[in-house]
C-alpha cells in the first residue's frame, strides 16, 4: 500500500479532524465560542468549563475521525462507517449533556 494512496482516500475524515482540533484549540485555550453560538447568544452558565468541554469534545470527535480513515482504509468501509456513527452518536450524546450542564 502507497503511501500518497492513504491521503487522497482518507484525505476528507483527516481535513474534518483538523478542522476539529482547530477550533477545539479555539474553544479550549482561548475560550472563542462565538463560531458554535453565535454572536448575539444568551449568556452561559459557565462559560469557562462550557469552553473547556466544548473543545474537549472537538478533540475526541476529531480522534474519532482520524480512527475512522485509518480503519476504513486498512480495515473495512463498512467498520469504518459503524465506528463513524457510534462516534457521532456518542459525540451528540456527551454534547447535548454538556450544554445541559454548562449551557443556558
Amino acid at each position: 500500500m502507497e503511501q500518497g494512496n492513504f491521503f487522497e482516500e482518507a484525505a476528507l475524515p483527516l481535513i474534518a479532524a483538523a478542522a476539529l482540533i482547530f477550533f477545539g484549540i479555539r474553544a479550549r485555550f482561548f475560550h472563542n465560542l462565538s463560531y458554535i453560538r453565535g454572536r448575539n447568544a444568551a449568556p452561559l452558565k459557565d462559560e469557562k468549563a462550557y469552553c473547556e468541554a466544548a473543545g474537549n469534545l472537538m478533540f475526541l470527535l476529531a480522534g474519532i475521525s482520524v480512527v475512522l480513515a485509518v480503519v476504513a482504509y486498512f480495515i473495512s468501509e463498512i467498520a469504518g462507517f459503524v465506528i463513524m456513527v457510534a462516534g457521532l452518536v456518542l459525540f451528540f450524546a456527551l454534547w447535548v449533556r454538556m450544554n445541559r450542564k454548562y449551557g443556558e
